[in-house]
């Protein structure tokens, strides 16, 4: 059970960060907050989970969109902070945390500019 509940959290982990660069309850962003759904009910079946495990695999789900949310903002600082600052090294302070923290591609038109991305975490 706790298995299953950690590969959902590990499954949103994408889609928290995906949602960040969706306006809020747009297509989109219903479609990352509902992504994993069918997977993790489809895990559950599969291993015959009670009833009452459905609130833990819920609430991992949760963490994981958070998670995945608040690591993709802090991304998003740590690159724009390399760009003003003119430099390659700005937040990469381990190198563990470089490929964790390395730029994916950003789409242009899904960034929305000045809207409270970058925060301070």
């Amino acid at each position: 059970m706790l298995a299953i509940g950690v590969t959902g959290a590990l499954a949103n982990l994408p889609c928290g960060a995906w949602r960040v660069h969706t306006r809020k309850f747009s297509p989109g962003w219903f479609l990352a907050v509902h992504a994993t759904i069918p997977f993790i009910a489809i895990l559950r079946k599969a291993v015959v989970m009670p009833r009452w495990a459905i609130a833990l695999t819920v609430a991992a789900a949760v963490v994981g969109q958070f998670a995945g949310a608040r690591l993709e903002r802090r991304r998003l600082a740590c690159v724009a902070h390399e760009r003003a600052a003119g430099s390659g090294t700005g937040c990469r302070r381990a190198a563990g945390a470089g490929a964790l923290l390395a730029p994916l591609p950003l789409a242009a038109g899904l960034l929305r500019q000045g809207a409270g991305l970058v925060m301070a975490v």
